[in-house]
């Protein structure tokens, strides 16, 4: 059965997005997120190059059912695109676009950036890639293991993005992506200062905190048995829920200046005080530095 999720968008008004039982959701703590973080993405590009939001191209590979791609076209974005691998991906996407009433320019099936219009720069591209290490996802629906599974450590199909994005972007362009705690995050960083050296950064409001999945379930043994190729960033509340962080990431074309300076731990909105897991959870991260702003 279909369930309807709403978004409610930075000028106001009301989106909905319908999840089908065998799709990856459109929800608050990724997509959702990711849509936000996409219009402002968008609204700073166009105010720095003193420009129109109908100026602008962008791009939603990997989008499911297409909340980035659906939020910006409302916003007036003049050109945008949503890709996605999965036929039946595609399609959640058209019907999201046509209950929103907007009309995305082009929707067509692609492997992240390996799409056949070669020659179309993105002023703005947002991804929220599979990001699902594949231990982690053994216990999910044959149908959802396309949308979840990242690789052996979760960034796989991450940094194969970052490896595409670099001509596909304009000059001052950016990408925007969705990266989780429950991924290898302390090889991403060190890709990310690698190869995007000052720029790149966290959104400012992110961290944000959710429940990833119950501690009694069986397919959260491997957060805390050591069979994954990582450390996950966890750490368990009194709901009996592990819970995880999400990041916004953005890496420019030119566009930033002397950012990237890690990946916080502290999650916004929450008092780090009161909750004395989320605090050893922190201390345990961060006490080599790594984790700190």
């Amino acid at each position: 059965m279909a369930v309807e999720t709403r978004h409610l968008t930075m000028s106001g008004s009301v989106l909905r997005f319908m999840n089908q039982d065998h799709l990856f959701p459109v929800y608050q703590f990724q997509s959702l997120l990711l849509a936000t973080a996409s219009e402002l993405a968008a609204t700073m590009i166009v105010a720095e190059r003193g420009a129109n939001i109908a100026d602008l191209k962008a791009w939603e590979p990997c989008c499911g059912g297409g909340p980035a791609a659906v939020t910006l076209k409302h916003l007036g974005v003049g050109y945008v695109q949503a890709t996605d691998i999965s036929d039946e991906s595609i399609a959640a996407c058209r019907a999201n676009a046509a209950a929103n009433a907007v009309s995305l320019d082009r929707i067509a099936v692609a492997d992240l950036l390996a799409d056949s219009d070669q020659d179309r720069r993105y002023d703005l591209i947002c991804c929220n890639p599979p990001c699902a290490p594949d231990v982690s996802s053994n216990s999910e629906p044959a149908s959802l293991l396309t949308a979840v599974r990242g690789g052996d450590k979760g960034i796989e199909l991450t940094l194969r993005l970052l490896d595409q994005v670099g001509p596909r972007l304009t000059p001052g362009g950016s990408l925007v992506f969705v990266a989780v705690s429950t991924s290898d995050i302390a090889s991403l960083r060190q890709r990310l200062d690698e190869d995007f050296h000052g720029q790149w950064r966290t959104f400012p409001t992110t961290p944000v905190a959710a429940p990833y999945r119950s501690a009694e379930d069986e397919a959260s043994r491997w957060l805390t048995d050591g069979t994954a190729a990582f450390e996950p960033i966890v750490w368990r509340r009194k709901d009996g829920w592990y819970w995880r962080l999400t990041w916004i990431v953005e890496v420019s074309n030119g566009r930033l200046s002397g950012t990237g300076s890690g990946f916080a731990l502290c999650p916004y909105g929450l008092e780090v005080d009161r909750d004395r897991d989320l605090s050893l959870m922190i201390s345990k991260f961060s006490s080599d530095g790594f984790w700190l702003r």
